[in-house]
């Protein structure tokens, strides 16, 4: 009686089995649920492909020892660098390895230097220093400003003696100062002397018209009618000039005078050597010589063209002594030709 009641409960078990396995096979799964696993498994896959390969074991110290050069630099994973660490704390021969390659110094090649490139620099530079240092001086010197107060000083007057100012003449004594272009006037009878801020004096006779001008290197005498003597003094650098309106002398630590008529100017040396250009001429005068510069103004004896200065008789005795010294120079006979030739006189004229 069991038996067949045992045998119909596991036919019933086993339809049912198959009836859910048919609906398992019949039941359409969740697109959604589908997608999800979908990017599960990508991920995975993904992950699996970036991760680093499986390191390789390290066998003895000659793989120990490849690692150095990476543990020194800092770049070891941090497991490789725990073993490489624990390595050396038990074998002797590596830390000693790992010690002497820390500690041999790098060798840092320079590039060789010419011997004479730093000479030759230092040279250039101290070339170009100068340099400009020289053209700073030129410039200053002779484009800087002209030095500042007063151009000449009146040592004495005679007679009626002026500076213009505006339209007006105003009268000028002994100590005043002339300043630059400042126009001074001699009337008839009148007489000025005065003295140049590079210590020459000036002395000028009546009827004279000048004024002076000066920069950092040199002083002008404006002459535009009347005569004047010039005391040069000497000095280290620039001129004196004399100018009238043909005529430009240079001199320094001479003694001569300019005189300036309607038509020209004539120029007569007492002592030292003066320079004269007139016009496309250029002369070199010496004491006793003499230049006109127009047919009107007429040569003359040097004497008498100083004769009016209160200082003749100082300028005479210069003279005088010039004179002596040419007189010497040409009693001084000189040493006849130590060859002569027979054949001179005989050549054809």
């Amino acid at each position: 009686m069991n038996r067949p009641d045992s045998h119909t409960q596991d036919s019933s078990m086993d339809d049912l089995l198959d009836t859910l396995i048919s609906e398992v096979r019949a039941e359409e799964p969740d697109s959604g649920a589908v997608e999800q696993a979908g990017r599960r498994v990508w991920a995975r896959i993904a992950a699996e492909a970036t991760s680093p390969a499986p390191m390789e074991s390290i066998v003895n110290c000659a793989g120990f020892q490849e690692l150095f050069a990476d543990y020194k630099a800092g770049t070891l994973n941090p497991a490789r660098r725990m073993l490489v660490e624990d390595h050396l704390h038990e074998c002797v021969t590596c830390r000693k390895l790992l010690h002497a390659t820390a500690s041999q110094p790098k060798v840092m090649v320079m590039p060789k230097r010419s011997a004479s490139s730093s000479p030759a620099r230092w040279a250039v530079a101290a070339t170009l220093l100068i340099g400009v240092g020289f053209g700073s001086w030129y410039t200053w010197n002779n484009f800087g400003p002209a030095p500042s107060g007063s151009r000449a000083r009146v040592l004495a007057s005679e007679g009626a003696v002026y500076r213009l100012e505006g339209n007006s003449l105003m009268p000028v004594s002994t100590g005043a100062d002339l300043n630059e272009r400042d126009v001074m006037r001699t009337a008839a009878g009148g007489h000025v002397s005065l003295r140049l801020i590079d210590g020459s004096t000036i002395e000028v006779g009546e009827r004279a018209e000048f004024h002076v001008s000066a920069t950092r290197r040199d002083t002008t005498l404006h002459l535009d009618r009347g005569q004047l003597i010039v005391q040069a003094a000497k000095r280290r650098t620039g001129h004196l000039y004399v100018t009238s309106p043909d005529s430009r002398v240079a001199v320094t630590g001479t003694v001569f005078s300019v005189n300036r008529g309607i038509a020209g100017s004539r120029v007569s040396v007492v002592e030292g050597e003066v320079h004269v250009e007139h016009g496309a001429e250029k002369n070199v005068l010496r004491a006793g010589d003499q230049v006109s510069t127009h047919p009107s103004m007429s040569k003359t004896s040097v004497l008498d063209d100083i004769a009016w200065s209160r200082n003749y008789d100082q300028y005479l005795v210069l003279l005088k002594q010039f004179v002596a010294i040419k007189g010497k120079l040409s009693q001084v006979h000189m040493p006849g030709l130590r060859y002569g030739s027979r054949l001179i006189g005989s050549v054809p004229e």
